[in-house]
């Protein structure tokens, strides 16, 4: 059989004397077998990481012998060592434990890829020995050459390995590596997971069908899907030999040399021009064309479009990246892999794409990739386009039909909408080809598309969602409005590294300068512009603070408008999250949380009556909190903000910290993050135990440091003593003594109930049992002179919640109602009697009037003189309390 290039003994032996060889040698050999053997029934080789399996080398059942394989069973042994007669000595004594009768069924081969010269004399004298083996054999190196010679796939395979290439051929594990190594972090499988479940059941059906027609895969490159491929032919259900049968051609030539093999083999087009032999050989075996995307006439069997996100999701996170990076790496590269890798490549060559090299191509792609997207139908974006590409819309239509047939398209076309696959892929392969002019016209267009009002506004807000029934909708296209935001947040980010040194401009400061006209006047543009607020914060985030600060300095802030209650109708916009999302946005930088934190805490102060979640307290508590904080601050300045908000805004900041040192359950969401900045990179996930123990402690010492204390504030504190330290708990203590001794009975009372909601109630953590203990102390120590006041709390309700405790019944701590009501009609009794002996009948109506429900019955047993009752209580109108009274004095 012809061959493009031989592998010598020698090349054979020298492979022996590295590591590599004791894992792969049985790699090498399975892929012979699969490669020469005929009527395969079973075919065993592990190598790599299970190389070193207890068990033979290998085995082979086969109901056919050829030259190199013997007929029915066959176990392999082999080695690499320097001594192959002493290795072969060693196993065969170790294989002459197995019974007799399953060694007269099983051929001895013995494997070395040294040259043995006494090799035949070992295995006529083993075979003569009597031992009751079938057959015994034994190769060497020389074999390894001669039995390479009838392989197709095995020679390049090992020509990799050695390396010694055979020009125009690959594995699939060489595509694979050359796809995976090329990036940092490398490529995985799971980009290709799904599509792999989708695709397994038909491609194993049409392999095991009769070869007829060649399997067509497109992808956006030939690479992407010959590196699909390489993931495709493991799938647990394809056969493995399969895998080994694969190989891909580079180079016509080639494969038409190999076609006349009769060795079985899967060739594979890796690019056009290998297609044509193909037509030969699609009856006898079964042939992979590959094919770009947009290259493609017939039908594929299978074709690779851009990832679903969740798909996306999967195969970057399986790299190893972040779960907060999914969204920055799907902005970066359109959830293509191809373009992934291309924005991920450690070579300058691989980061710049084919179509980039034809500069009056790329040229072309300057308009198109500054707008981003647009549609087709809507007359403003048409001008826009025809404007930035100096021609009219058709022109600009060819240009997209022109770029579609390319290899790894840069842009896509979805019924009337148009743009740019990734736009940073592009602005990065055409920055170089850009001028001045080019970012004035930008600047220029960006003004006045973003600046039209919104003519939504005109109509009720109940109308609002149904804007285009009504015909108020803006002339520029929602597409190309986000297009253009995310220019200019690119231009923002990326503008000086790529420009300012070749052209002499700070395009972030010219697009800063932008950002304050779109937003100036702010009363008058806030609205029109509410959607469009992260992105220019994103773009401007200095400008946008500094113009929301102005605003709240005015006697009638414009912002306050936002944050009007809204409707639960359906299809109601809610239309202060834009500004929210904004400040969110902008607190990722360290250098920007305090100026945010503190807008945020002036907007809390405004009530916002509505369901609607997303509210300026929920984006301030995210910026602060322990466990998973929304920002890239360290604790240590998150401490600080905190602290400047308690000293600024005392009850903001008292709730705030109160919250974080909350011992109970607790849940977050994720916050708005940047799409092109990178101040949220690696943020915004669960805190480590040290960074929460470390803000709940600069939480409490706020606290604890408060300087007037009431019975509200120590409530607090005390109902959440369980995520104080025991020390902290003691200065608790300490201030509710020096606060009691100068408060007056209606603020002890309050207090006291909040003690006993906390240390009278059931509790089965032991661990608190001497801080209960403490707290149940301290309220007997502070009770209310006033008998009146000191009661309140058993007559305010039928059920006072916090007189329930639990008994010990049955083993367990269960609340026996019985019990609990007679001891609660004990107290109450007692409570009369004290209230009617210090105050008579006026310290009882007065308990009536601070709302105690349940006072007649209790009144009645103590009343001397019903009639004096009576007449006291008829002009009060306390029909209840007369009610209760009655029946219980009558009876």
């Amino acid at each position: 059989m012809p061959r493009p290039l031989t592998i010598r003994a020698r090349d054979i032996e020298r492979w022996a004397d590295t590591i590599e060889a004791r894992a792969y040698l049985p790699v090498l050999l399975r892929r012979l077998v699969h490669g020469t053997g005929q009527d395969l029934r079973r075919v065993d080789f592990p190598g790599g990481d299970n190389s070193q399996r207890q068990g033979w080398d290998g085995w082979v059942e086969a109901d056919a012998a050829t030259a190199w394989i013997p007929a029915g069973e066959s176990g392999w042994e082999f080695g690499t060592s320097k001594d192959p007669r002493r290795k072969a000595e060693k196993d065969y004594a170790k294989r002459l434990r197995l019974p007799r009768d399953r060694r007269e069924r099983c051929t001895f081969v013995f494997v070395t890829p040294r040259n043995w010269l006494g090799k035949a004399e070992w295995a006529a004298e083993k075979q003569a020995s009597g031992d009751g083996w079938r057959a015994v054999r034994a190769y060497d190196a020389s074999d390894l050459e001669q039995w390479l010679d009838e392989s197709v796939v095995a020679p390049v395979w090992l020509g990799e390995k050695l390396p010694l290439r055979i020009p125009g051929i690959k594995t699939l594990d060489e595509c694979w590596a050359e796809w995976a190594d090329a990036t940092e972090p490398k490529m995985t499988h799971h980009l290709f997971q799904i599509a792999i479940n989708e695709c397994g059941e038909r491609f194993k059906k049409w392999l095991e069908a009769a070869p007829k027609r060649p399997f067509l895969v497109v992808a956006d490159s030939e690479a992407e899907a010959l590196a699909f491929l390489g993931c495709l032919f493991e799938h647990p259900d394809l056969p493995a030999e399969r895998r080994d049968l694969a190989a891909v051609f580079e180079c016509a030539e080639t494969l038409t040399t190999l076609a006349a093999s009769p060795a079985p083999f899967i060739p594979i087009a890796g690019n056009a021009k290998t297609q044509q032999p193909l037509a030969s050989l699609r009856e006898r075996l079964h042939c992979i064309v590959t094919c770009p995307r947009n290259a493609v006439g017939a039908k594929p069997d299978y074709a690779l479009g851009l990832l679903g996100y969740e798909a996306f999701k999967k195969g970057v996170e399986g790299m190893g990246f972040g779960r907060h990076e999914v969204e920055r790496l799907v902005r970066k590269s359109g959830r293509s892999p191809t373009i992934l890798r291309r924005r991920l490549a450690l070579l300058p060559a691989l980061k710049t794409p084919q179509w980039a090299s034809d500069h009056r191509l790329a040229r072309s792609l300057i308009p198109l990739c500054l707008v981003g997207a647009w549609h087709t139908d809507t007359r403003a974006d048409c001008e826009v386009l025809a404007t930035l590409a100096e021609c009219d819309a058709k022109e600009v239509e060819d240009r997209i039909a022109r770029l579609r047939t390319m290899e790894d398209s840069p842009v896509w076309a979805v019924r009337k909408h148009r743009g740019v696959t990734s736009k940073v892929d592009v602005l990065f392969s055409v920055a170089n080809l850009m001028t001045e002019q080019h970012i004035d016209d930008l600047l220029t267009i960006a003004e006045y598309a973003l600046s039209e009002s919104d003519p939504s506004l005109e109509l009720p807000e109940t109308e609002r969602w149904a804007a285009a029934l009504h015909g108020k909708v803006r002339h520029h296209s929602a597409a190309l409005r986000d297009g253009l935001c995310e220019t200019l947040v690119l231009l923002s980010v990326h503008g000086n590294e790529l420009f300012q040194d070749r052209l002499g401009i700070n395009i972030e400061a010219q697009v800063s300068d932008l950002i304050g006209r779109l937003l100036t006047p702010l009363d008058e543009k806030l609205e029109s512009q509410e959607r469009d607020l992260p992105a220019y914060a994103e773009a401007a985030p200095g400008r946008f603070l500094a113009l929301l600060e102005a605003d709240m300095k005015k006697d009638a802030p414009a912002l306050l408008r936002l944050l009007k209650p809204v409707s639960s109708r359906p299809f109601t916009y809610c239309p202060r999250s834009g500004l929210l999302w904004a400040l969110e946005c902008v607190a990722w930088n360290p250098a920007y949380v305090g100026r945010v934190a503190l807008l945020l805490a002036e907007l809390s102060r405004i009530r916002i009556d509505d369901d609607i979640v997303s509210r300026p307290i929920a984006s301030l508590t995210s910026l602060i909190r322990s466990w998973m904080p929304q920002t890239a601050a360290p604790v240590d300045q998150r401490i600080q903000v905190l602290e400047l908000i308690a000293t600024r805004y005392p009850a903001i900041g008292w709730q705030l910290c109160v919250d974080e040192i909350n011992p109970g359950p607790r849940g977050a969401m994720d916050n708005y993050r940047p799409k092109w900045r990178s101040d949220a990179t690696g943020a915004g996930g669960v805190a480590s135990p040290a960074e929460i123990r470390t803000l709940m402690r600069g939480a409490a010492r706020i606290l604890l440091s408060w300087q007037d204390h009431d019975q509200t504030t120590l409530g607090d504190l005390v109902e959440h003593l369980g995520g104080l330290s025991i020390h902290q708990r003691d200065a608790v203590w300490h201030q509710i003594d020096a606060w009691a001794a100068t408060a007056g009975d209606e603020a002890k009372a309050e207090l006291q109930g909040r003690i006993r909601g906390f240390a009278f109630t059931r509790r089965r953590d032991k661990e608190f049992r001497s801080t209960i203990e403490r707290a149940r102390a301290i309220h007997d120590r502070i009770q209310p002179r006033d008998p009146v006041v000191r009661h309140l709390w058993l007559f305010a309700t039928g059920w006072p919640r916090d007189a329930w405790q639990a008994t010990k019944r049955d083993g367990f701590n269960r609340v026996d109602s019985e019990a609990q009501l007679a001891r609660i009609d004990g107290w109450r009794s007692a409570a009369m009697e004290e209230i009617w002996d210090v105050h008579g009948l006026s310290g009882v109506l007065r308990l009536v009037e601070k709302g105690g429900h349940t006072v007649g019955r209790y009144a009645a047993h103590h009343a001397t003189d019903a009639a004096v009752v009576l007449r006291e209580c008829l002009g009060r109108e306390e029909s209840d309390f007369l009610d209760a009274f009655m029946r219980e004095f009558i009876a």
